[in-house]
């Protein structure tokens, strides 16, 4: 019986070890957007994670879509415009 309480507590550890990492996945969020002016859609304007290597650039429409978690500051940067952090909230 003690042996079998010892495998049921080592295996409950296990499990929530392995649920950790979804719980720190789950918080992270898919951003999308569009990068505009007053003219319209900027294509190729630079979007990223401040302090990472996370970034992509907008496609012909402006798009972009970005996976982020809440708190991160986001910069959206594009040769000739002052570049532009949001916090993501």
């Amino acid at each position: 019986m003690k042996f079998l309480c010892k495998v049921l507590r080592t295996l409950g550890v296990w499990v929530l070890l392995c649920l950790f990492p979804m719980a720190a996945w789950a918080q992270s969020v898919n951003l999308k957007g569009v990068v505009s002016a007053d003219d319209g859609p900027i294509i190729g304007a630079t979007v990223k994670v401040k302090g990472a290597s996370t970034g992509v650039i907008t496609d012909i429409d402006g798009n972009f879509s970005l996976e982020a978690k809440k708190g991160d500051v986001i910069q959206i940067s594009y040769l000739g415009y002052e570049t532009k952090e949001i916090t993501v909230g």
